[in-house]
């Protein structure tokens, strides 16, 4: 094995060592949410940070009219108002569900 083989095996080990000491720190219930819709030439996605404080919704490419919709459930039961824009909208609070949709009359599509 060369040297450069060896090093790069040593920086594989590192870095999975490295990951799984993070995921190890994370609390059991923290994941990540994610939801993508593409419509019209555009990409719209959307998502819930790990420990569900923070939700949105973007237009991450593209040039269709649609909006970036978001609505949340919050864990203590209530609704956040349906908001939108034409590039992205984001949520902040105690989250226990998220829904993203790209345009009024489409379905919400839950992220988490």
């Amino acid at each position: 094995m060369s040297r450069i083989q060896k090093a790069i095996s040593v920086a594989a080990v590192l870095a999975a060592t490295s990951v799984g000491s993070l995921a190890a720190a994370q609390p059991a219930s923290a994941h990540i949410g994610s939801w993508s819709k593409s419509r019209s030439g555009c990409l719209y996605v959307g998502g819930v940070s790990s420990f569900h404080n923070y939700a949105f919704t973007r237009k991450d490419h593209g040039s269709c009219a649609g909006h970036a919709w978001l609505q949340v459930q919050y864990t203590n039961g209530t609704w956040s108002t349906q908001l939108h824009a034409p590039v992205a909208v984001e949520i902040y609070g105690s989250i226990l569900h998220a829904y993203h949709k790209s345009q009024s009359g489409e379905s919400w599509g839950q992220s988490h």
